[in-house]
């Protein structure tokens, strides 16, 4: 409802050239986590991280919508390995945010996962060759939660919710004396 009733008001105030928009999914509705499984077939992989999905955080994947980043590869003891950074919601929590979109007047041209569209949101800014093999932090403290983000260039590397968020801190603020 503070979507729909948000976006409805920024709409006309603002100058916007059209009502084609970008959805970043909430880390709210997101599980997100790093696996590491035995790299070999495209389907083994599918179906190993499926598995992770179901066992890790109880989400049916036939259920769910479920992304995957390679992230790195490797070998130990003649295993052939690869890291990915699995992003995955319900499909549920997809179309309810589509429905709100639909009700607050934006026509929806794609749906980015958080942690992929804070990394989209700088690539204009690193526009320099050198900039692509430079190492990033971004870190969204929310009232919640934080969300560290790692990438390099415009690639991400690691993704992180971290249950530690604004509204945490300030109930310390009182322990601590801080420096102006």
């Amino acid at each position: 409802d503070f979507f729909v009733e948000a976006v409805r008001e920024l709409l006309p105030r603002g100058k916007f050239r059209g009502r084609h928009a970008v959805l970043s999914l909430p880390s709210s509705q997101m599980h997100l986590g790093q696996f590491r499984v035995q790299r070999g077939k495209a389907s083994e992989t599918e179906q190993a991280i499926g598995e992770l999905v179901k066992t890790q955080w109880s989400l049916d994947p036939s259920e769910a919508l479920i992304r995957k980043l390679p992230i790195a590869e490797g070998e130990d003891d003649g295993l052939a390995w690869q890291e990915t950074l699995v992003m995955a919601t319900t499909r549920d929590s997809v179309d309810r945010y589509l429905k709100a979109a639909q009700k607050a007047g934006l026509d929806v041209v794609g749906i980015k996962a958080e942690p992929t569209a804070v990394v989209d949101c700088f690539t204009h800014v690193y526009r320099r060759q050198r900039d692509g093999s430079a190492i990033n932090l971004f870190v969204d403290l929310g009232a919640q939660s934080t969300r560290a983000m790692i990438s390099q260039g415009n690639q991400l590397l690691l993704a992180h919710v971290i249950r530690l968020g604004g509204a945490h801190l300030a109930g310390v603020q009182g322990r601590f004396k801080f420096r102006e």
